[in-house]
């Protein structure tokens, strides 16, 4: 497998060659690596929204959606890794509050729909629902920031 499918075995040897990497079996749960760790480092994966619901800080190298949340540290940059990596050392702890807030807001300003056709099928809704739904948020947005 290559690509967005996988890797190559040769790329998991190289991987191992380095200096304090080491890979865990694919069957060990990623909440259990989560809960055993001091902070998640990720893309932009799930896994990073896992982690800040279990009460885990997050590092997040791309646009991750939840990028804004709290615990998250946006880290595009090797100076903004190093400065996530001393506040997380320094103890620095999630506040579950203002992550609920964050939830709360982004559920608030949301809408079900589907941008894809792989996904239709999980939002149990009309391609005319879709539109429509699509439609009035993209009104609901324009209208609110007319002056």
């Amino acid at each position: 497998m290559q690509g967005h499918l996988g890797r190559t075995e040769s790329f998991y040897e190289d991987l191992v060659k380095l200096k304090n990497v080491k890979l865990v079996p694919t069957e060990i749960s990623s909440f259990k690596l989560i809960d055993n760790s001091q902070a998640v480092a990720t893309v932009t994966g799930t896994v990073g929204l896992e982690a800040i619901l279990r009460g885990k800080p997050v590092m997040v190298f791309g646009f991750a959606w939840y990028r804004n949340c709290e615990g998250v540290f946006y880290v595009p940059n090797k100076v903004d890794v190093k400065n996530a990596i001393k506040i997380i050392r320094n103890g620095y702890r999630v506040n579950d509050k203002a992550v609920i807030a964050f939830l709360s807001i982004v559920e608030k300003n949301s809408t079900k729909a589907y941008w894809a056709q792989w996904s239709k099928k999980k939002a149990k809704i009309t391609y005319s629902e879709n539109v429509k739904r699509i439609a009035t948020a993209i009104e609901t947005y324009v209208n609110e920031r007319k002056v």
